[in-house]
């Protein structure tokens, strides 16, 4: 396998139908969804520009709920207010490692940079977690501009359980470990599939 420097990433192009087939979100629902749920943490597939692919996996209760009053957004997916730009998932795949982000109502999530064969082909995201105990004015700024009840937002949050940094990081290496697997096994598993097709023609 082909080294990649930190400094010197590689975006591999793939062919559209292959990129397509190794993807699919309904592919890697189970094996996300199961982490997701194992960790408690909200958990999507993305591409290498950080844009989501398929459903995001046990959605967290704040990310939920901000998500209802304002579906779409304009960054970031697991971002709700970035306090600046948000390319978490670039940015993993732009140093070669896993990057973690808080945004502007305390959430937290890190992205993890996929490689295939020394080379960037896509990312994993998990969080949507407070990294410490979720602070009150940040919430009732949040709620104002997401158009959510203050004390709704509040009563919400405060179920949620914070999980460190450090725990999130390490959720992140075990995420990218087995996305790393799976993505190895995905390719491998279409690669011979299609040359037996090939052979199989080509006998005929």
């Amino acid at each position: 396998m082909a080294s990649v420097s930190a400094h010197d990433p590689v975006r591999v192009k793939l062919p559209p139908e292959l990129r397509a087939e190794l993807f699919d979100p309904s592919g890697w629902s189970d094996v996300l969804e199961t982490f997701a749920r194992t960790m408690r943490v909200g958990v999507a597939l993305t591409d290498s520009e950080g844009h989501l692919q398929g459903a995001c996996h046990n959605p967290q209760p704040v990310w939920s709920l901000a998500r209802q009053a304002r579906p779409e957004s304009d960054g970031c997916s697991f971002c709700l207010l970035p306090q600046t730009p948000c390319a978490s998932v670039k940015d993993a795949i732009q140093k070669g490692e896993i990057v973690t982000v808080t945004d502007g109502v305390g959430l937290a999530h890190v992205a993890v940079p996929l490689l295939l064969d020394g080379s960037y082909v896509a990312g994993l995201m998990a969080g949507q977690v407070f990294d410490r105990y979720p602070e009150s004015l940040r919430l009732q700024r949040a709620a104002r501009e997401l158009g959510i009840p203050a004390q709704q937002m509040w009563q919400v949050a405060i179920g949620q359980t914070p999980v460190s940094r450090a725990t999130l990081h390490m959720y992140g290496e075990l995420l990218q470990a087995l996305g790393q697997a799976f993505l190895r096994q995905r390719y491998g598993v279409i690669v011979e599939t299609k040359l037996n097709e090939a052979n199989s023609r080509f006998r005929l």
